[in-house]
């Protein structure tokens, strides 16, 4: 698990929101095929990767399914699941506040959306690491001004989550980065998975081949360092 070394571990864990009707995907998108796995699969070894070993996910479209998989291949005591029961209003305010309170022993929580699948453990190493050095409450990546995923909070913020209505722009937290000030950061990275959404067939074979091209590279520079 990510942490830092002080008198007392900072424990990290990670929140996936999968609950999305999927409407332009036209499919479970948990459940759409992602190079051999699923996309809720790449999501999770993402997390796995960069050390967070307690994941919670948000089902709401065909959960059933996707609860059934997750049991079938993921033990208990690592991934767990809980249904947004109002996951039809698409805004994924209502996953996250139906999500962080399982999490709430945790002193940081990672928040990530499952049709996301090429963001780099890296990413994830560089958001933990600004945290610990600004003291901020949030911090988000951006690639060329955009902002992206994953998300990093501090669990001290869940009461003032929870209580958040305005859901501004239609979606979520914006208004709420925006209402932290000076407590919420963007941190600034070149991984372009951050922004590369998987909303329909094309978006997800294009982040396949982005994917595959940058673990072919990865792997050829691995090579060149060992020589």
């Amino acid at each position: 698990m990510v942490e830092r070394e002080t008198n007392r571990s900072l424990h990290v864990g990670g929140l996936i929101l999968a609950a999305g009707l999927s409407t332009r995907m036209g499919q479970s998108k948990p459940l759409t095929k992602f190079l051999n796995k699923n996309l809720i699969d790449q999501t999770i070894k993402t997390m796995y990767d960069a050390g967070i070993g307690n994941i919670k996910v948000v089902t709401g479209y065909e959960q059933e399914r996707v609860e059934s998989y997750l049991q079938t291949n993921y033990s208990a005591d690592c991934i767990y699941t809980i249904w947004n029961p109002n996951y039809e209003n698409g805004s994924i305010l209502t996953s996250i506040k139906t999500g962080l309170p399982e999490l709430k022993d945790f002193d940081y929580v990672f928040i990530q959306l499952v049709d996301l699948p090429c963001i780099l453990p890296e990413t994830y190493l560089k958001l933990w690491e600004t945290m610990l050095a600004s003291g901020k409450k949030a911090v988000i990546p951006t690639v060329d001004e955009r902002r992206g995923h994953p998300v990093l909070i501090d669990m001290s913020l869940l009461p003032e989550i929870l209580s958040y209505e305005n859901a501004a722009g239609g979606g979520g937290l914006r208004g709420f980065w925006k209402q932290l000030g000076d407590e919420f950061l963007e941190v600034p990275v070149t991984d372009r998975g951050c922004i590369m959404d998987t909303d329909t067939k094309d978006q997800l074979r294009e982040a396949e081949r982005y994917l595959n091209q940058y673990r072919k590279a990865d792997s050829i520079s691995h090579k060149i360092d060992e020589e």
